[in-house]
C-alpha cells in the first residue's frame, strides 16, 4: 500500500538526486543500461531467428541480422561505456541538426505559401 508507495518515492527522490549531482555517473550507467538492453534484444532476436516456425527466409535472414547487429553493440557499449556516451552525444547532435535543417526548409515553404 502507501507505505511501499512511500519507500519508493523516497528512494526514487534519493538515487535521482544522487545522479543528478554525479551527470558522468549517470551517463554511464544509461549506456550500460542501454548496453544491456541490446544484448537482450540480441538473444531474443537469435531466439526467433532458430525457433519460430512462422518466419520466411527473408524474416529469418532479417531477424539474424539484427540479432547479430544488437549483440554487437551492446558487447561494444558493455565494453566501451565512455565511447558509447560520446557517441551518444554525436548522435544527439546529428539528429539535431538534421532536425533543424528540415524544420528550416519547412518553414520556408510554409513562409511561400506552398
Amino acid at each position: 500500500g502507501w507505505l511501499v508507495s512511500l519507500f519508493v518515492g523516497v528512494l526514487q527522490l534519493g538515487v535521482g538526486a544522487y545522479l543528478v549531482q554525479r551527470p558522468a555517473l549517470t551517463a554511464l550507467t544509461v549506456v550500460t543500461l542501454v548496453a544491456l538492453v541490446f544484448v537482450i534484444q540480441g538473444v531474443a532476436y537469435f531466439l526467433r531467428t532458430f525457433l519460430s516456425g512462422s518466419l520466411d527466409s527473408g524474416q529469418r535472414l532479417l531477424s539474424l541480422v539484427f540479432a547479430v547487429l544488437s549483440l554487437v553493440a551492446g558487447v561494444w557499449l558493455w565494453r566501451y561505456p565512455f565511447q558509447g556516451s560520446l557517441a551518444f552525444v554525436w548522435l544527439i547532435g546529428l539528429y539535431a541538426i538534421v532536425a533543424g535543417a528540415i524544420q528550416i526548409a519547412s518553414a520556408s515553404e510554409l513562409a511561400e505559401g506552398k
